[in-house]
């Protein structure tokens, strides 16, 4: 999940340089909320704090999947 994170992060820094609008379904991810507040510095002080909410959202996700494969 930490490798994912760094990866995503990187990738929206990427796109935000290179292109006017995002790609609607990289918009729709994990994550990307998150990594918008951070770049305009709006809710989180320092990378780490991102990444942590990062890897704890995706971890609630996981979550919410593995209920839902057992019923």
């Amino acid at each position: 999940i930490f490798r994912r994170s760094k990866k995503y992060f990187d990738l929206i820094k990427t796109k935000l340089k290179t292109e006017k609008k995002l790609p609607e379904i990289l918009t729709k991810t994990i994550g990307y909320k998150e990594t918008i507040d951070f770049l305009e510095e709006k809710k989180f002080s320092s990378i780490e704090e991102l990444k942590k909410e990062i890897i704890l959202k995706t971890r609630q996700y996981a979550k919410r999947q593995m209920t839902r494969w057992k019923k």
